[in-house]
């Protein structure tokens, strides 16, 4: 049995068209998956847009990922994310809870900045919310490479904050 977590190692699925976008593709290449809006910020930043997705077993929201020359020469797909409002955001909660049979794990940043952290091996999945120009409420799936010094710092702060004393 196929379960959600094996498509998310793979990419992301959009549900709506029966398709999964692979991570770790070039932005041209993920501009063949669903037939994006490509909106051009400016000669450093291209997002690709798909409107009405609906991913993770039934959520729907407006999906964006954002490529950055200047991080990278050749940008790859590895995060994605869209925001919902507040009484969406309850509802996703739960649906999320439901989806993975699990609480995610909570990182509070302060009252009005936090997130519902769900991880699966080179996936990590977040809910959150956060005060910025306006509360924000998100959704967002990212591919992470398990290797280096980052990594295993960000993990280790991780499990020493939710670590019970």
């Amino acid at each position: 049995m196929i379960t959600a977590i094996d498509f998310l190692k793979e990419g992301i699925q959009l549900e709506n068209l029966g398709i999964i976008i692979p991570w770790n593709k070039k932005a041209n290449e993920i501009e063949q998956y669903g037939n994006p809006v490509i909106e051009i910020v400016n000669t450093d930043i291209k997002n690709l847009i798909w409107n009405n997705a609906i991913i993770l077993g039934g959520l729907q929201l407006n999906l964006q990922t954002q490529f950055r020359k200047s991080f990278a020469s050749e940008p790859k797909f590895n995060s994605i994310f869209g925001y919902l409002s507040e009484r969406d955001f309850d509802k996703a909660l739960l649906h999320l809870v439901s989806y993975f049979g699990r609480q995610g794990m909570l990182i509070k940043k302060s009252n009005n900045k936090f997130f519902y952290l769900w991880v699966f091996n080179d996936v990590e999945v977040k809910l959150g919310k956060e005060d910025r120009f306006g509360s924000n409420f998100y959704l967002q799936v990212d591919f992470i490479k398990k290797t280096g010094s980052l990594f295993v710092l960000k993990y280790w702060m991780l499990t020493l904050i939710t670590a019970p004393l």
